[in-house]
Parts: structure tokens; sequence; C-alpha cells
């Protein structure tokens, strides 16, 4: 799975030029197989599958990030003190054009903190 999620998000993130409003989300992708990675959150559509923090512009995917029920957020390094969550979206953020400056971003209640928000002006 690797280089096709490697592949895919290195060429969106090249050809895709997202707008001002850029949206920071959690989604559910079904999948019915067996897998340590698959989470079940019955609260979602999908039931079960794999989880994924996007970043999105009007209509398309521009980067997303996989969780696993057993490596949690394994692409994000852990920072003391500091909620993964957190820096994932950082890191999403940081991929943006001017390192995420001059965009709305819209995020959910679950991301808000205040060490989020104390990180941009």
């Amino acid at each position: 799975m690797d280089p096709l999620r490697t592949n895919f998000r290195n060429r969106s993130t090249e050809v895709i030029q997202p707008g001002r409003d850029v949206a920071i989300d959690k989604y559910l992708i079904k999948c019915q197989e067996r897998s340590k990675h698959t989470l079940q959150i019955p609260s979602k559509a999908a039931g079960k599958g794999y989880k994924a923090y996007m970043a999105c512009t009007i209509s398309y995917l521009y980067n997303f990030v996989f969780t696993s029920r057993t490596e949690n957020i394994a692409e994000v390094l852990m920072e003391k003190n500091e909620r993964q969550t957190t820096i994932m979206i950082k890191q999403l953020l940081q991929t943006l054009p001017n390192r995420g400056d001059g965009h709305v971003v819209y995020l959910d209640n679950f991301f808000s903190t205040v060490d989020l928000y104390s990180n941009f002006k």
C-alpha cells in the first residue's frame, strides 16, 4: 500500500493548487477485511475501516495522513507535551503553499485545543 499512498500524495500536492479555504477533517474509509490497522467506529457511516486525516480544498483531496489501531498516527513524530493530533494538523498545514500562510483553515471541534491555536497568529 505504501507505494500507492506515497505516489498519490506526492502527485496531488504537485498538481493541486489549494484555494484560500482549506478543511482538515477525519474520515473512515470503509474496509471489511481484517487488518491490524483497521478501526471499528460504529458511529461512523463506514463502521469499520482505515481512518485518515485529510486536508481538502474545494472538491479535491490535497494531502492526508493515515492512522492505525496499533500505531496511532505513525507518520507523525511525537513531541513532548503535545497532542499527536495537534502535531498532525501542523504537519498538514506545512505542506500547503506558503506553509499555510494566507489560508483560511476549517477544523472540526475535535481538533480545537489551546495548544493548536496558540501556534497561529
